[in-house]
């Protein structure tokens, strides 16, 4: 498994995390609420970062590629 395929693969695991903390949040008894709103942060948190590294990953990248092109 290559490094593009590594953080397609977690970008979807993540997404799956949010999904299920989300329906966790939506559908729990009171008493769990808090447990599902941190669960829910967490899932965000978790996204978020993949996001960022593939962003900066894609930037650093293009910036390597730019140079050699001079």
């Amino acid at each position: 498994m290559n490094h593009e395929e590594r953080i397609k693969s977690g970008f979807k695991g993540d997404l799956k995390e949010l999904e299920i903390a989300w329906n966790h949040f939506e559908f729990c008894e009171p008493k769990y609420i808090d447990r599902a709103i941190d669960d829910l942060r967490n899932a965000e948190e978790a996204l978020s970062g993949i996001l960022r590294r593939a962003h900066h990953e894609k930037l650093d990248a293009a910036i390597s590629k730019n140079r050699k092109s001079r």
